[in-house]
C-alpha cells in the first residue's frame, strides 16, 4: 500500500450499511480509498471475502465492475439486497398491507395500561430477570395522555405474557404458522448456548416474539413478489432486536452486540411491531441512498462473460478456492479475511439462515476460519487461505495487486495470514505492509 501515504480515519456507516447487521464489516470510507487508489472506472475489481459487501458496494459507487465472492449464503444475501434497485411505492404498498392485515393482532400482544391516565398503553420493551423468567420493568408509550417512561409490571402485564405462552403451540397448530425448530450444533460459538440449557435456535426467543415473528413471517412469504425478498431482508433484520440477547447498556438498547451467543441476566423483550417499524424506515433510508448512489449501474451477471459486456456486478455463494473465473481476467482484488478465530461467521450466521433457508444451517467446511469444533488450527485456516489466494493470483491480471486489510492483535495469525500469501505466489512490494490506526468506537 505504498500509494497511501497517510492514516485515513474511519467514517461512520452510511444508510446502506445500517439496514441488517453483519459481523465485523471495515469502514467505508477505506475501502473506497483503495479502491481509488487500486483501480480505475469501468475495471474489474473482486473481493474473494466480501462479508457486509462494503467493497462490492463501494466499488459500484465508483463505477467499477465488481465481483464479490463468499462461503456464507447471508452474506450474498445481505449484499445483493444492499446493491439491487428498490421500487419504493411498492415496497411502501407492501409495509401498508402488511401493516393493516396484522398491526392490531401483534400490538395486543404488548398491551399495558398507563401508570397516569390508566388507559391501554403499549410496552416498546419488556425487561426480564432470566434466572427467574420474571418481568423486571417495561418501557412505556401511551398514545392517550402522551406519557412516555419505565413502569413496574402488574399482575395483568405478568398474565398477558403466560396467556400467550400456555396457547403458544394451540395458535401456532391453528394457523399452520411456521418458525424453525432447527437444533443449535456443538460449536466454538455456540456453547455457550447448549451450556446455558438453550438446545435450538427459537429458544432465543420469547414465546410472544416468537409468535408475532411467526406471524409476521406468514405475511411475507405471501406478500407481492417484486419486493418479497426486501420485505425478507427487512424481517430478517428484526431477529438480532427481538431476541433475547438484547438488553440494556446503561439507558442504550443493544441488540445482538457480540461476535458470540449470550443471553444477559437481565435479557430485553423488545415489542416485534415496534421493532419492524424501525427496520421498515431503515431499510427505506438505505435503498434510497443505495437507489440514488448506484441505481441503475447496478446490472447483475449470472456469470463471469456478463461483465465483459454490459453487466456490472457478479456476486457468487461458494469457496474463493475454487472461482469460476478465466485466467488473468480481474484488475484488482481487494478484501479483508477472516482472522483466525475472531469471527466464526457461518455459526454466528445460523441464527438469520434458519429463517431464511426453511430451518437449514450454513455449510462450513470450506470456511477460513480457527475453529477446534470444525478441527481447524491455524494450520488449517493457513491452507485454506493459501488455497484461496492461489486462486487470486491467478484470476489477477498480470502485474495486478491484492490488497488487503487485516486486523488482529495474534501475530500468529497475522503471520499466517502473510505466509499464506506468499505461499500462494504473491510478492510483498516495499513498504507494502502499512499500519492504520484502530477505528474508534
Amino acid at each position: 500500500m505504498t500509494e497511501l501515504d497517510r492514516t485515513i480515519e474511519a467514517e461512520p456507516h452510511t444508510p446502506v450499511y445500517k439496514m441488517h447487521k453483519y459481523f465485523a464489516r471495515r469502514p467505508w470510507n477505506v475501502f473506497r480509498e483503495l479502491i481509488s487508489q487500486y483501480s480505475s472506472p469501468g475495471e474489474i475489481v473482486m473481493d474473494p471475502f466480501m462479508g457486509g459487501g462494503v467493497t462490492v458496494i463501494e466499488s459500484l459507487r465508483l463505477k467499477r465492475k465488481v465481483v464479490g465472492v463468499d462461503v456464507n449464503p447471508l452474506a450474498v444475501f445481505i449484499t445483493r439486497m444492499e446493491v439491487s434497485s428498490l421500487n419504493i411505492d411498492r415496497f411502501q404498498e407492501a409495509r401498508r398491507i402488511i401493516t393493516d392485515r396484522v398491526k392490531t393482532e401483534i400490538q395486543s400482544f404488548y398491551v399495558t395500561n398507563c401508570p397516569s391516565c390508566g388507559m391501554e398503553a403499549h410496552a416498546d420493551w419488556f425487561e426480564w430477570r432470566e434466572r427467574t423468567h420474571t418481568i423486571r420493568r417495561i418501557k412505556f408509550d401511551c398514545s392517550h395522555c402522551g406519557l412516555s417512561g419505565i413502569k413496574r409490571p402488574r399482575l395483568k402485564d405478568k398474565a398477558l405474557a403466560k396467556k400467550i405462552d400456555v396457547e403458544f403451540d394451540r395458535v401456532i397448530g391453528r394457523r399452520n404458522l411456521w418458525y424453525p425448530k432447527t437444533q443449535v450444533p456443538p460449536g466454538d460459538k455456540t456453547s455457550s448456548l447448549l451450556n446455558s440449557g438453550i438446545t435450538r435456535f427459537d429458544q432465543l426467543f420469547t414465546r410472544r416474539n416468537l409468535l408475532a415473528l411467526a406471524i409476521l413471517f406468514r405475511e411475507v412469504e405471501q406478500a407481492d413478489p417484486n419486493v418479497r425478498d426486501f420485505l425478507k431482508f427487512t424481517f430478517s433484520s428484526c431477529l438480532k432486536w427481538c431476541s433475547r440477547q438484547s438488553h440494556l447498556r446503561g439507558s442504550i438498547i443493544e441488540g445482538w452486540a457480540m461476535h458470540a451467543y449470550w443471553t444477559y441476566p437481565a435479557s430485553l423483550e423488545l415489542n416485534v411491531w415496534n421493532t419492524l417499524e424501525r427496520r421498515f424506515d431503515a431499510m427505506l433510508r438505505g435503498k434510497k441512498f443505495s437507489n440514488q448512489e448506484i441505481g441503475a449501474f447496478h446490472r447483475p451477471a449470472e456469470r463471469f462473460s456478463d461483465l465483459e459486456r454490459d453487466a456490472t456486478c457478479l456476486l457468487l455463494n461458494g469457496s474463493s478456492s475454487e472461482l469460476p473465473l478465466p485466467d488473468n481476467s480481474v484488475d484488482v482484488i481487494i478484501t479483508d479475511p477472516p482472522y483466525g478465530a475472531n469471527v466464526n461467521y457461518g455459526e454466528l450466521a445460523d441464527f438469520w439462515w434458519v429463517w431464511l433457508d426453511g430451518g437449514r444451517m450454513i455449510e462450513k467446511r470450506q470456511e477460513a476460519v480457527i475453529n477446534r469444533t470444525q478441527r481447524k488450527s491455524i494450520h488449517e485456516y493457513e491452507m485454506i487461505l493459501s488455497s484461496i489466494f492461489k486462486e487470486c493470483v491467478r484470476v489477477l491480471k498480470p502485474g495486478g495487486s491484492l490488497v488487503s486489510t487485516f486486523n488482529s492483535k495474534n501475530a500468529e495469525v497475522v503471520s499466517s495470514f502473510i505466509t499464506a500469501a506468499v505461499t500462494a505466489g504473491f510478492e510483498i512490494k516495499p513498504n507494502g505492509i502499512s499500519y492504520q490506526r484502530p477505528i474508534k468506537a
